[in-house]
């Protein structure tokens, strides 16, 4: 449910953000999003779907999305990344190693920027 996921991203209550839950992907679709390979077949199992989904059938970039997650992007970084992941530390959610945090709770040392290749990285 949306209320069990605000509570396990430890959302604070009094946030200005707004929890909406779309379960038919109204807004999705609203968007142009692609709903994936064959979205009406329900014949087909859905990891085989998965499976193909990953080589580009019925959404071209998801490979390339799915494993610039996994190990960044070179081109373009993220400032919430880091601050979302102090905010981890601070509260002692896993992960809370990958920065060393100061007195103040400011980073003071990104671990992952010692990765080899992919350190450099502005987004990791």
């Amino acid at each position: 449910s949306i209320k069990t996921h605000a509570r396990l991203l430890q959302a604070p209550q009094d946030s200005n953000v707004t929890f909406l839950s779309d379960p038919k992907g109204l807004a999705g679709r609203a968007f142009g999003c692609s709903r994936g390979y064959r979205p009406e077949d329900s014949a087909m199992s859905p990891y085989f779907k998965l499976y193909l989904m990953l080589f580009g059938f019925g959404c071209w970039a998801t490979l390339p999305a799915v494993l610039g997650g996994y190990i960044g992007n070179p081109f373009r970084g993220q400032r919430w990344v880091e601050h979302a992941m102090a905010r981890q530390c601070k509260e002692g959610v896993w992960p809370a190693n990958g920065l060393v945090l100061d007195d103040d709770g400011n980073v003071e040392r990104n671990k992952y920027s010692e990765l080899p290749l992919v350190g450099s990285w502005p987004r990791r």
